[in-house]
């Protein structure tokens, strides 16, 4: 492969060195500006209106920016005059670089789906009197309700070390509840959400935090 000569007939004033940095460093702000373009023309005309997309956008914005600069540097390396070991060199650095830039995306798509996976979920805690739960009951009495909602054959589970009295409850594969009597007040917690049924140690462990915050 031979070296590119065109700046240099172009420019013959000027030294090499300040040729090829001249054109990289333009190459990098015409990527820079053009990203930056781009991103104000989505933010202005689409970001209101699609939510979901502009917090993609927004999450990888970064990594899009240093897409947008890769592309543009390995758009200048053939203008430049450069020898063909300096330009394996800088070919084997893109490489590098795209193998980053692949690393960089999984990890900020993971943590696109995993955000986008606990914000469907919906947790309510509530503190209620017993009176307007179980009227007229004493307290040994809402203790017994609670322990004999406990359906056999179900995945229903009587809870420990949290108050007089607690129970676990998965009303269906996306909701789960739990209930505790706990210093004279009845709390309780429901989980809304994919998978929210199967989710007992999370459900109890938030349960006996709440308890423990009465």
């Amino acid at each position: 492969m031979t070296e590119n000569r065109f700046l240099l007939d172009l420019f013959p004033w000027a030294p090499r060195p300040l040729i090829v940095l001249a054109l990289l460093a333009a190459a990098i702000s015409v990527a820079v500006i053009v990203h930056l373009v781009l991103w104000s023309i989505f933010q202005r005309f689409f970001g209101a209106r699609y939510p979901f997309l502009r917090e993609i956008i927004t999450r990888t914005r970064a990594i899009s920016n240093f897409a947008f600069i890769m592309l543009a540097v390995s758009a200048a390396v053939p203008l430049a005059p450069l020898h063909a070991h300096v330009v394996d060199g800088i070919n084997r650095v893109l490489l590098a670089a795209f193998i980053v830039f692949l690393g960089w995306l999984v990890i900020v798509g993971a943590n696109l789906a995993m955000d986008r996976y606990i914000g469907r979920f919906k947790l309510d805690v509530i503190v209620n009197d017993p009176a307007r739960l179980f009227p007229g009951m004493s307290p040994d009495q809402i203790k017994q309700r609670l322990l004999e909602s406990v359906k056999t054959g179900t995945d229903d589970a009587v809870v420990s070390e949290v108050g007089e009295a607690a129970v676990f409850k998965p009303g269906s594969p996306v909701y789960a509840s739990a209930t505790a009597l706990v210093k004279g007040r009845i709390l309780q917690l429901n989980l809304d959400g994919v998978f929210a049924g199967e989710m007992k140690d999370q459900v109890v462990g938030l349960l006996k935090s709440a308890a423990s915050r009465l």
